[in-house]
């Protein structure tokens, strides 16, 4: 794992459900941390989103790993500037925990 080129400070977001006044519940995320990450788009493609074009990009995602992190699960959310990533899959690379690669999508989420 090269340093360097986890060059984006992240935000890792965790779903949290409460209930409206109502009692309905309602999912929201809470900011868990904020990591150094690298950003690698693999491909975009378009889709037509509600009768409106929608641009999609897969994503890979590395950083450290840390133990907060050892938790994360497909249900969570990366955030980065105005950027919202649905997550695809996590895997751990290379033993010793060390370094997490997670595949993510952009673009058709709603943050």
């Amino acid at each position: 794992m090269q340093a360097g080129k986890q060059n984006r400070r992240v935000a890792i977001d965790v779903p949290m459900t409460t209930q409206n006044a109502t009692g309905e519940e309602i999912t929201d995320f809470v900011e868990l941390s904020e990591v150094w990450a690298s950003i690698e788009p693999i491909r975009g493609r378009e889709a037509l989103l509600n009768g409106l074009n929608a641009a999609q990009m897969d994503t890979r995602i590395r950083m450290r790993w840390s133990e907060a992190l050892d938790a994360m699960t497909t249900d969570w959310r990366i955030r980065y500037k105005e950027t919202y990533y649905d997550l695809i899959s996590i895997a751990h690379i290379r033993t010793g925990h060390r370094e997490l690669e997670i595949l993510a999508k952009s673009g058709t989420n709603l943050g």
